[in-house]
């Protein structure tokens, strides 16, 4: 009986060592997109409400989180390869403020699994004046905010999340001041110096390229 027992349970183990356990993923790819505001909606809003439907390499993790005007609410998921191992909506929030930003960045750290990780913020900027600019505040009709860039810094940097690429999807952050708060954060900055396309960096596009095993930076 015991010995029974013993095959049984290593043929379980070996089971599941091949068909229960995923692999960990190559790459987290983490979304803030902060464009409740009605140009960056009109441009990016289906681009961004479209992502989910996108099929990921199986090696890709996504954690994505959009505050747009058409949803009037905020849109939380985690896909990895075709299945949603969370998908939520979230009540409508300013997403310019630390206090959202940060339960954002705790929720990735939480949940990341990926050996490398990219975080791509889309959202408005204005270069040294602030990044993540939220044009509808609940409870503060007409009114916007914007966070300034040392505060970002902070709340990313406290979350203790390993970033490998830092994509800042908006606006004249190329420049010495916001490079200067940020510099920090990860090894590879991707900012843009000028003005940006409404309709954003098409992140999408990068899904079919971190299918290639042991990427390398360049």
């Amino acid at each position: 009986m015991k010995l029974f027992s013993f095959i049984l349970f290593v043929l379980l183990i070996i089971n599941s060592n091949l068909f229960g356990v995923e692999s960990k993923p190559d790459w987290s790819i983490v979304i803030y997109a902060a464009i409740d505001e009605e140009d960056l909606d009109h441009h990016a809003g289906d681009i961004m409400r479209n992502i989910e439907n996108l099929p990921l390499p199986q090696n890709v993790e996504l954690f994505f989180q959009s505050d747009d005007i058409t949803s009037k609410s905020v849109t939380r998921y985690i896909k990895r390869g075709d299945k949603f191992l969370e998908k939520k909506k979230l009540s409508e929030h300013n997403s310019a403020s630390t206090r959202s930003l940060r339960n954002f960045m705790n929720w990735v750290k939480e949940n990341a699994t990926g050996a490398n990780l990219l975080l791509n913020v889309a959202t408005h900027s204005w270069g040294w004046k602030g990044i993540i600019q939220d044009y509808t505040i609940p409870g503060k009709i007409g009114q916007d905010a914007m966070m300034r860039l040392n505060k970002f810094a902070k709340v990313v940097q406290e979350s203790r999340l390993k970033i490998d690429i830092l994509m800042l999807d908006c606006c004249v952050l190329g420049n010495a001041e916001p490079i200067e708060e940020f510099k920090s954060l990860a090894p590879y900055l991707f900012v843009s110096e000028r003005e940006t396309p409404y309709g954003g960096f098409p992140i999408h596009t990068l899904f079919n390229s971190l299918k290639i095993k042991n990427l390398e930076k360049e």
